[in-house]
């Protein structure tokens, strides 16, 4: 799986920065680095549909909040495959990376594969040690890397910080710098940055700021990647040329020219017109189904435990389907009421009413829930 924003070696160009040119996140660009956004995965074949999301998300940390707590989530689902990512990264207003770490992992017809990287600061060295796991034979395989300082790394978490501050000044130039690989590995890394300008997009004209980056790996194997972004440093699209998917802005293909308007109070049958406060809703929305997921995941006792209580309404279509759920669950709690449980002996007593029973009640029974759920009171 590629990783959503790994950089490594490149060719260079004449004109290119060794490093990040005295770049420095001052007090009035702080605020305007620090925001989250959640994007969608679209197939490139077909745009419309959805496999995936990803939420990114800065913020101000420390005493005298010059720091940046860095965030990323990534899910897929494609193929017989789940994968993802996960970053947390902090860095300074300078872009030096304090401490990270970052996880990849891919589930497949019942295996699972993971690899992490953890990256820190000891005794003015970077002290790198990554991790992969398998969960077939559970082996685990380690290593601890050691690379001096001076070498100048910029770590996953602060390659997203330094997009959005590249945009917000309106960056024109080519930078070359140096990353790290999910494996450990040092590579070089460079952008060519190209300035604000209108281009058409999903059919719309607005100002976008655009990164290409030149990928080659160690082994000569050569990546290139898009990323557009608005004024404001929010991913409108995010590509890579060699892979079936691509990030979009949700909400890109609602976007319309920007006119002049008063300000209105939104009503609630109109609220979904205003891209912004759309934009937030489907934020929210996307990130709590990730949490979930991801939830389900690492609980999967919870994830059989809701599998069995689904498989069970549906076989006892209960009338009181609140009434049963609280006695159902009531089971598995700390101190359950033993009288009050609903035994297998009393369900293998309820009868389970035949269609023709349903289509008394309501002539839409294929598409009837309810029907089929207060069917039972005629036993």
């Amino acid at each position: 799986m590629s990783s959503l924003f790994t950089s490594t070696t490149c060719t260079e160009s004449p004109n290119s920065q060794k490093w990040i040119p005295q770049f420095f996140i001052d007090h009035y660009k702080v605020e305007a680095v620090c925001f989250k956004e959640t994007l969608l995965i679209c197939l490139k074949n077909e745009i419309v549909t959805h496999i995936g999301n990803c939420c990114i998300s800065i913020e101000r940390i420390g005493p005298q909040k010059h720091e940046f707590l860095i965030n990323t989530k990534f899910c897929i689902n494609i193929d017989d495959h789940f994968g993802g990512s996960k970053v947390v990264c902090s860095s300074t207003n300078k872009f030096n990376c304090l401490e990270e770490k970052r996880t990849e992992y891919v589930y497949h017809k019942g295996s699972f594969h993971e690899k992490t990287l953890f990256m820190g600061i000891q005794d003015n060295n970077y002290y790198i040690e990554t991790t992969e796991t398998y969960q077939h034979n559970k082996s685990r395989n380690c290593k601890n890397l050691t690379y001096p300082q001076k070498i100048e790394l910029l770590s996953e978490g602060t390659n997203l910080l330094l997009m959005r501050y590249l945009t917000i000044i309106n960056y024109d130039g080519t930078l070359t710098f140096q990353n790290i690989t999910i494996d450990g590995n040092v590579t070089i890394c460079q952008y060519k940055c190209i300035p604000i300008k209108y281009m058409k997009l999903y059919e719309n004209d607005i100002e976008v700021y655009t990164i290409e980056r030149v990928i080659e790996n160690q082994n000569g194997n050569v990546e290139s990647m898009k990323t557009y972004l608005t004024p404001k440093g929010e991913i409108l699209e995010h590509n890579w040329l060699t892979t079936s998917y691509i990030l979009k802005n949700k909400s890109l293909e609602n976007v319309n020219p920007m006119i002049e308007k008063l300000k209105i109070a939104i009503r609630n049958n109109c609220w979904t017109e205003d891209m912004e406060i759309f934009s937030k809703y489907l934020d929210e929305k996307c990130n709590e189904v990730t949490k979930f997921i991801e939830y389900l995941i690492s609980h999967l006792e919870v994830k059989h435990l809701i599998a069995d209580y689904t498989q069970t309404l549906l076989i006892v279509k209960p009338l009181h389907v609140v009434d049963f759920t609280i006695q159902y669950f009531k089971a598995f709690s700390i101190y359950p009421e033993s009288q009050e449980f609903i035994s297998m002996r009393q369900i293998s007593k309820i009868t389970i009413p035949t269609q023709e029973k349903h289509a008394n009640m309501c002539d839409f029974y294929p598409l009837c829930t309810s029907c089929r759920m207060a069917s039972i009171s005629y036993n």
